[in-house]
């Protein structure tokens, strides 16, 4: 099954059943895993990048946009960043007439929206790459292909949900598993990812030149966007 297709089907039919916005509970402004995500953020920036004036900001998969801005102007507010550079990707298509209508338009803030599929191509070179519940809907080896491709953008920093004290589970895609999940710990086999540089509560921070894969990943072909 083709992943554009499957998370297309999801997103349509609204599977996640959040009233909200079709990108599921996770995407809801108030659930407690966009409030730690900002926190991090904040805590990354404030730590590793404050003497940056400019953000570049990749954010995959974006969804549709419903709480992103919670986290923008919260990083204007309480960090010395003047400018952000946001990049959003995702691999469903219709998401492109949300980023036309949803977004709350700032002087400071520079929109930018792709259609992508990180299991295949690579995404713009980024100073923090966001990757908030991905990883749950995607199979073992999709979640190595994308992780190679954060690899391979040369960006500095990437933040992911990862879930301790749990086992990998694996999961397949068919026509019963449309927005099927499971918790995923980057840090446990088969990823062993275990040099984070930051854990606060659901998510972690690795800086990308440190990360090192210990797998192989069979017919992978990335298609640079940057």
């Amino acid at each position: 099954m083709e992943l554009v297709n499957y998370f297309n089907t999801v997103y349509e039919k609204n599977f996640w059943k959040s009233s909200e916005t079709k990108s599921g509970s996770g995407s809801e402004r108030n659930h407690a895993t966009i409030k730690n995500l900002t926190n991090i953020v904040i805590e990354l920036i404030k730590k590793y990048l404050n003497t940056n004036e400019t953000l570049i900001l990749v954010d995959c998969p974006c969804g549709d946009f419903n709480w992103i801005d919670l986290l923008l102007s919260k990083i204007l507010l309480e960090t010395n960043i003047k400018k952000i550079k946001y990049y959003a990707y995702d691999i469903v298509t219709q998401i492109e007439n949300d980023f036309n209508n949803k977004l709350i338009k700032n002087n400071n803030i520079e929109y930018n929206f792709s259609i992508l599929d990180i299991t295949q191509q690579i995404p713009i070179k980024a100073d923090i790459i966001l990757c908030k519940e991905l990883f749950i809907h995607l199979s073992f080896n999709d979640i190595k292909k994308s992780i190679n491709n954060f690899i391979n953008s040369n960006s500095l920093f990437l933040i992911c949900n990862d879930f301790e004290n749990i086992e990998n589970k694996e999961l397949i895609y068919n026509n019963s598993s449309y927005g099927a999940c499971r918790e995923i710990c980057l840090t446990l086999k088969p990823f062993n990812l275990n040099n984070f540089i930051i854990c606060y509560n659901d998510y972690k921070i690795w800086k990308i030149n440190n990360l090192q894969l210990y797998y192989d990943i069979i017919d992978m072909t990335s298609i640079s966007l940057g």
